[in-house]
Order: C-alpha cells, then structure tokens, then sequence
C-alpha cells in the first residue's frame, strides 16, 4: 500500500525531501559516538539549508559557536534579558564587565542574518539596570524591575514598541487596581495568553472581564528579603493584583531562580533564599494556572555535584515536552565557589531529570575575557575561598573556547530546536562565549518519521526514495491507530477492501514480522546523552 499509495506519489516524494534537513537530525542511536560528524558507508546525510543557522552538520547534542558576521555586536553582559519576536532576538540591560556598572542598550540580532544591530528609538530612557525582566506581549516588551546601576531596586515599568519608526519606550504607571508593588530584582515573568475564568483569578476579571497579562513570582525586595508572592500586571489597562495562592503548599521565597510555562502549568526551578542562612535551592515546583494551587516535583539531585545540583542564576527554557536547565552558580559550606556548565533536561510528561552529555564544537569562539582557570570537570567549575580572593586581584586572560564556559546570569532561548546560550559571567567578568546546541526533535507525521528515519541513518537519497525506507514504510502501516485509519480512508477511495491490506501490499522484501510503532522505534533514549 505505501509503495504504490504514498512513495509513487511524486507530490508526496517532493514532500517527503523537503522535510529532509538539519531540523531532523536525530537522537543519533545508531551514529558513530566519535562526536566528530556524522559519517557511515551511506556517505553524508541529506540535507537542505533552513536558514543559517541550519548549516549542513550541525548534529543533535553537539555545541555550536554562535557566528556573528560583523563586529558591531553589543558589549558582554549579565543579568540582562533576551526576548524573541519572529527571527529576532532583543536584548536588553545587564551587568558590564565592570560589575558596579549596568548598561541601558537595546540590541537586536537577527538570527537569518547572524548581524546585531541598534535600532533607533524615542521616548523616555530606560535606567541602566539588571536582574530585570522583559517579556513579549501583544504588541509591546514590557520591562520590569531590576536593580537600577546595581544599586536601587526598581518597580518601573516600561513598554517598547517594537512596531513603530522608530521604535518606542514609554514609562507608565499603574493607574487602576492594587497600585505599583514595591520593587524587585531576580523575580521571574511570563506571558499568559488567556486568563482563566476561575474563582482564584476573580480580582483579576473585577479589573477586566477579557485580559491578556504577565505573572511574576518570586524575587529580591529593597530591604533584602526574598519574596514568594504571585503578582498579575494589565499592560492595557496598566493594573496590577496580587493573587492568592490555593492550598497549603508553596515553595520557599527564592531570587534568581527561573520559571518556564508548559501547558497550563508554571514550572520553578531553583534559586536563592536570603538572610543570614541563605540557601542554594535545586527543587521544582509547578503551580497549575487554573487553580493557582502549587505541587512539589522531583527536585534535581545530581549525585556527582558537590552540591547535588542545587544552584542560582541559571538559565532554563521549555522544547516540546522537557525543560532544559543549563548553568549557574552554588556556594559550599567553606565559602567555595561553583559555577556551572552542565546541561540538565526535566521530562514534564514522566517527571523525571537527566543529565545530558553534550560534545565540543568543530569551531571556537574567538579569543575573550575569561577569569583565571579554575578546577573544572564534567561541567563543574570549583574555585575555594582564598583562591576566589586572589583571583579577584588580577585582571582576566584571554581564551578561546569549544564549549560554554561555566557561567551564572546568562539568558537562554529556544529557537528552531536549537536551545542558544547568551552572555553570562563566571566569577570574575562577563564573558563573550556564546553557543547553541541542536535538541532532539520527535517526528509529528508519518512524513517526519521518514525523514527522520533518513537522516537518522545517513542514507543518501539524490536517487529517489532509498530502498531501506521503502521497506520501513511497508512495515509501518499496522503500528499506528492514526496511520491505519488514514491508509484505510485512502484504500476505500480506491477500492481496496482494507482487510485485505497487509496481505497484498506488503513489499516483498519485508519480513512478516510485527512492525515497529514509530514512537517506540524512535524514542528518545534513556541514557542522558543527546549525541
């Protein structure tokens, strides 16, 4: 049935190599581990350019140097923000190398292009500030908070719009509802589309019946204490409440810690609490958004980790149905110091982490500040009390790098599968090493599977339809409930009784064993390895 239904088609054939490209490249099961590339007897694997970010090799699992066509490019900073609209990336803030000076510079890069670039704009300047957050809502960035030239805490709210020429800031103040709340830095936000018509969300529609709004949690108030409340700011309506979490659980108040959104869900991970016993967190919490009620995940234990993964000022972001964690900061019991560079992955479906093993890059990034080399080993990056003293008299050195350097106060964002890394610092200095590394991508359709199938296994395809798909096709069409009532559909349409199917179409050079259902052909493996 597929050999003279779908893989004669020549729509479907053309179809079928259009979706031949980097964005299926693998989980690699059956790929040489070497990390070096992706070589068989078939010869190199298909591929068609997406964008250029998408070049030809770039495998799942494997660090990619970020590629910038021009020098112009902004100066290397931390604690800043990046938000992404379409192709681009806006960044904004953060930390100079110089720690007691922030930056006010908005900077655009284009991820077809690989160029930065500063846009013009009007309006009101923003303060120089970090810790902050922005976020992309209808039409506008929002910006929130931070410490402003890393001293005063901040409750200022500007909105950038983007849209006009030139571009807009504008500074505003809440004009309805709970008032301004007092400031903060280290907090989270996201973005929520629709607000739910449930009674914890009540004050919120009192406000505005239709709402669309940003939620903060968490944070770090002008008097030093750290927060666990849950506020909703009305970019349109320019009101602010304060909700009440149902239940009796709650995770602890925490700063710089991160939240990501998945479903209907707000996931946070990690942190910081204050006071004289502060705390290195490294458990999650998901609060679901209806219900406004918190539940208490898994928390990431990383046996192997002096600090059995507990850490501050990292950097996650969601991809299909994982989280991916990367990065951070942690302090012994004897004042030692660590930084991050591991890569760690929560599976929202089975909640469960993993460790996630990834290679180095075929290209460095160019020579740049970094501190003084410190005990490093499987991402771990340690440096004791007076070492960090000493290290804090002598100016950095120049390095290059394969790999990210282990870092705190980065940004991170998913784009086309791929999970880039921006800016940062180690102990020292903000560092200019930015890298992306290729996710795994499950197929969605029976033409994913094909694709990914291809490029999975190197096989080459300049020929037409490679016999060793042909073959897995021919098998594939008792595996899934879907596929069978589509190839079901598509035989009545030509008179093919479907009790007959197996019998009769099945290629001649498949054995008659039970097929294989695509989900558990290609599953995403068990182990922590991406490569």
């Amino acid at each position: 049935f597929f050999r003279s239904t779908v893989l004669e088609c020549p729509f479907v054939r053309r179809h079928l190599f259009n979706r031949m490209s980097p964005t299926y490249t693998m989980l690699q099961h059956d790929v040489p581990q070497s990390g070096v590339g992706c070589h068989s007897p078939y010869g190199e694997p298909p591929s068609a350019t997406i964008s250029p970010i998408d070049p030809v090799g770039k495998q799942v699992g494997r660090w990619c140097a970020m590629a910038y066509k021009e020098s112009a490019r902004p100066p290397p900073v931390s604690g800043h923000t990046t938000v992404v609209i379409g192709d681009k990336v806006f960044q904004f803030g953060g930390l100079l190398s110089e720690v007691t000076l922030c930056s006010n510079e908005l900077w655009v890069y284009s991820l077809e292009t690989q160029q930065w670039s500063r846009p013009p704009w009007t309006g009101p300047t923003p303060p120089r500030v970090f810790g902050h957050t922005m976020v992309h809502i209808r039409d506008v960035i929002v910006i929130y908070g931070g410490k402003e030239s890393g001293n005063s805490t901040s409750n200022r709210v500007f909105l950038l719009r983007y849209l006009e020429s030139p571009m807009m800031w504008e500074e505003v103040t809440a004009t309805d509802g709970w008032g301004a709340p007092m400031g903060r830095w280290g907090h989270s936000a996201l973005v929520m589309e629709k607000v739910p018509m449930t009674q914890p969300w009540g004050p919120v529609h009192k406000q505005k019946p239709d709402v669309q709004g940003i939620l903060f949690f968490g944070g770090m108030t002008p008097f030093g204490d750290a927060v666990d409340d849950l506020l909703f700011f009305d970019p349109t309506a320019l009101s602010w409440t304060k909700l009440e979490p149902q239940g009796p659980l709650r995770p602890a108040p925490r700063r710089r810690h991160t939240a990501v959104q998945h479903k209907n869900k707000m996931y946070v991970f990690g942190g910081l609490t204050c006071g004289h016993g502060r705390e290195f967190l490294g458990d999650l919490w998901a609060l679901d958004m209806h219900t406004l009620q918190w539940e208490c995940l898994p928390a990431l234990k990383d046996e192997s980790c002096y600090h059995h993964g507990a850490r501050t000022g990292h950097v996650a972001a969601v991809h299909e149905d994982s989280m991916w964690v990367f990065g951070g900061y942690a302090e012994l019991p004897d004042k030692g110091k660590i930084l991050m560079s591991d890569l760690h992955r929560f599976d929202f479906e089975q909640k469960v982490w993993s460790k996630v093993d990834c290679t180095s890059s075929s290209e460095s990034v160019p020579s740049h500040d970094h501190e003084h080399p410190a005990a490093e080993s499987d991402g771990i990056s340690y440096m004791d009390h007076l070492t960090f003293q000493a290290n804090q008299r002598v100016p950095p050195f120049r390095r290059t790098c394969t790999t990210p350097h282990a870092r705190t106060m980065a940004t991170a964002f998913v784009y086309n599968s791929r999970l880039f890394i921006n800016g940062g610092r180690d102990r020292k200095t903000a560092v200019a090493c930015d890298f992306f590394v290729p996710l795994p991508r499950r197929p969605r359709t029976l033409m994913d599977f094909a694709a990914q199938y291809i490029v999975d296994h190197c096989i080459p395809c300049a020929g037409g339809i490679p016999s060793e798909v042909q073959d897995l096709l021919s098998g594939l069409h008792t595996g899934s409930m879907h596929e069978r009532r589509v190839g079901e559909q598509a035989m009545k349409a030509r008179g093919c009784h479907p009790g007959h199917h197996q019998q009769h179409h099945r290629h001649p050079s498949t054995p008659p064993t039970t097929p294989q259902h695509p989900s558990t052909a290609l599953r995403t493996p068990s182990s922590s390895s991406l490569h």
